[in-house]
């Protein structure tokens, strides 16, 4: 490891006093590596302002409003030693033994990682880790177990999240501050993300390193549930608007379908992933086949640009493009969630076919159109599209079981398996198992399965 900088700690906080006083103590009691506490206070009212007042080892900046996330963590930035990394920490956050150190020797580990973060028991993006304690004593022992450096243990990310992310200085000489459009919160951390990765940077998940949250966050003291839903989307409209993508769509990672190609014994050597997005699921297949070629094809501009950072990207529309690879190019085809988008399909498939290793499979997703609420609006006289799901207004074809296996079979391939999704609600079981009833009796054969089914997902290989 490269010799690393000291670290400047940056944390908001409004009110939860009890929240902060925990976390700012398990900094001083498990943090030995050099670092500085920079604490942005935004209004608070609690007492914690006279707590933060009688420390004397951090640097405090007092706000008379709330600034919100981007211009906090700014204003933390800007008092920070203009030597030393960054690290983002939510005030919910209790570090445990080992945290920044781990964190650094990811971050040092090579010249292109530009951003790491961590694991934890509450998180969104795919963070959180299952856990089994119920006392702080109980966490720190869990934590301890995982909290060993390993670099087998980092996985390349599209995205990372802040609630604890150790940004390298270099790093953000380049990429700059947040950006304030989002406040007062919500989509910052895509924004940074993807700027850091077009800056040339790796971004590491470091699954050896364990803190606990609180799940009670500043952003959740200040704003109501409502009212975080309604900010929740007005920053994602602000987030198309910037970068002209959905993040939330470009970034899933499909392991659902990364569990066929596990199933199907393929260990690929070239993968081509069709509607690839920013190549979330190209970079997982990367982490779990060392040495793998990734390829994509994705027509909207930015997210190709974010993939090419790592992949082959052609930026093209699928139909006509000229594929210009040999036969029997590739050992994993993926198609997640594009065929329904497509004006021929079939000839698609058909015209790949010849790309594909003859051991090679193709993965597929598909959402089904005999779902029973399809069904059920539909001899309501209602068929209305959406903004996504199975009337997605972007879908062009329109797919049952029988026709997928149609389309396949007509294209020369054959099933290694058939998996569902499905999208009950509890709260409406029976109603949709009477329904569901009514639709078998009516039907010359029995269709319950598919009537639950929500969405297709297969492996195929050529016949």
């Amino acid at each position: 490891m490269d010799k690393t900088n000291g670290t400047s700690i940056i944390m908001l906080t409004h009110n939860n006093l009890s929240m902060t006083q925990l976390c700012i103590n398990s900094i001083l009691q498990f943090t030995d590596v050099p670092y500085e506490i920079i604490v942005v206070d935004n209004n608070s009212t609690d007492g914690t302002v006279p707590w933060l007042k009688s420390l004397n080892h951090i640097k405090l900046i007092l706000n008379d409003k709330d600034e919100g996330v981007p211009k906090g963590r700014n204003q933390g930035i800007e008092a920070a030693d203009k030597n030393n990394d960054i690290l983002l920490l939510n005030s919910d956050v209790c570090v445990t033994k080992n945290w920044l150190r781990n964190m650094q020797l990811a971050l040092y580990s090579e010249t292109t990682v530009g951003a790491v973060s961590c694991v934890s028991n509450i998180s969104s993006y795919l963070q959180a880790i299952a856990t089994n304690y119920t006392t702080l004593e109980e966490m720190h022992a869990f934590a301890e177990k995982i909290n060993i450096s390993n670099l087998n243990s980092w996985d390349e990310r599209i995205m990372l999240l802040g609630f604890c992310m150790l940004i390298k200085r270099s790093t953000l000489d380049k990429v700059g501050l947040f950006d304030e459009i989002f406040t007062p919160g919500g989509f910052e951390d895509d924004d940074y993300s993807y700027r850091v990765r077009l800056e040339g940077y790796k971004l590491l998940l470091c699954r050896d390193t364990f803190v606990h949250q609180d799940a009670s966050s500043t952003f959740k003291t200040v704003y109501t549930p409502e009212e975080s839903i309604v900010i929740w989307h007005a920053n994602k409209q602000k987030f198309i608007e910037k970068w002209g993508f959905d993040s939330n769509y470009s970034r899933l990672i499909r392991f659902e379908m990364l569990e066929l190609l596990e199933m199907a014994n393929v260990k690929p050597s070239r993968v081509l992933e069709v509607g690839c997005g920013c190549g979330a699921t190209l970079l997982e297949i990367k982490s779990q086949y060392k040495g793998v070629s990734l390829h994509g094809v994705e027509l909207s501009q930015m997210p190709a640009k974010i993939a090419s950072g790592f992949a082959e990207i052609h930026t093209q529309d699928v139909e006509t493009m000229d594929f210009g690879y040999p036969d029997d190019y590739f050992d994993c085809i993926i198609f997640g969630d594009v065929l329904e988008h497509l004006r021929d399909p079939w000839g698609l498939l058909q015209r790949i076919k010849k790309h594909l290793s003859p051991d090679g499979v193709v993965l597929a997703s598909l959402p089904n159109i005999m779902h029973y609420s399809i069904l059920h609006n539909l001899i309501n006289g209602k068929w209305d599209y959406t903004d996504a799901g199975i009337l997605d207004r972007t879908h062009l074809r329109f797919f049952t079981l029988d026709s997928i296996i149609s389309m396949f079979h007509n294209a020369g391939y054959e099933f290694l398996k058939i998996s569902t999704t499905t999208s009950d609600n509890p709260a409406e079981h029976s109603q949709v198992e009477a329904f569901i009833k009514y639709l078998t009796q009516i039907a010359l054969s029995d269709k319950s399965n598919q009537y639950k089914a929500f969405q297709y997902i297969l492996s195929a290989k050529k016949r």
